[in-house]
């Protein structure tokens, strides 16, 4: 189940910072889009920024969850070994 839902999420953080990604190797297009008005142009690439930001803290957040899943699971083997020994 944990697997699962890592597996999903991993995927959609994916989707979603590729997006961003595309958006950003397209800048000089967008710029013709505001018709080179620089703020704009500043804002929206600020923008991009701090989304690729918030995934990568999803995604760290994600695997550290992960991580800690996995501790909580040996620990409970350890516990579970100790009291069957």
């Amino acid at each position: 189940m944990l697997k699962t839902i890592i597996h999903v999420t991993i995927v959609d953080i994916s989707t979603s910072n590729s997006h961003v990604l595309q958006q950003l190797s397209r800048l000089d297009a967008y710029m013709k889009v505001v018709d080179s008005e620089i703020t704009n142009f500043i804002l929206h690439v600020q923008s991009l920024v701090m989304q690729l930001k918030k995934y990568c803290l999803q995604m760290h957040k994600l695997l550290d969850d992960y991580i800690d899943g996995k501790r909580m699971i040996m620990v409970t083997i350890l516990i579970t070994i100790r009291i069957a020994s």
